[in-house]
């Protein structure tokens, strides 16, 4: 039997998405709806590919991301020679992990993942050289018990690297 919608206040940015009037979205941003006008610039986007996609995929590639990359430079303080895209976090993660020798890493988010595949990454990221981890969800998103049993397993791990 189908649930009865819960009561919602209107919101002044609800008009933003075109999401069904009783969904309530609550995901923090690692997939999911997105603004009209989002929406709008990937159609024109992509109608940009469809008319020359060898311009647009491969001789305009750079410059077509060099405004995001400045603009994303400027919020984060950084150098837009210093910024890269990559397709996912996991994959960005990965790159800066396997590229460092002996340099703090903060890692940070990622998907849930089951207590093999997260060890297995902090097993990398200590093994390219971080000095530390921070797990979320991972960790705290589990019951109680369960939470205890994965931080000894985790502490069991990062006791084979000293720092």
């Amino acid at each position: 039997m189908p649930q009865k919608p819960l009561p919602l206040r209107p919101n002044r940015f609800r008009r933003h998405w075109g999401l069904a009037p009783h969904t309530v979205f609550l995901n923090h941003g690692s997939f999911g709806a997105c603004p009209k006008p989002v929406l709008a610039l990937q159609a024109k986007l992509r109608r940009e590919m469809e008319a020359e996609p060898v311009q647009f995929l491969w001789r305009r590639y750079e410059e077509r991301l060099e405004p995001a990359r400045r603009a994303l430079a400027k919020f984060v303080g950084a150098d837009a020679r210093d910024m890269v895209f990559t397709t996912n976090a996991t994959s960005g993660v990965n790159a800066v992990v396997r590229s460092v020798v002996r340099t703090p890493v903060l890692l940070s988010g990622g998907e849930r993942g089951g207590d093999e595949e997260v060890l297995d990454k902090a097993r990398m990221a200590m093994e390219a050289g971080a000095l530390g981890l921070i797990f979320g969800r991972n960790t705290w998103q589990r019951e109680h018990d369960e939470s205890l049993r994965f931080i000894a397993r985790l502490r069991e791990l990062l006791e084979k690297y000293p720092s």
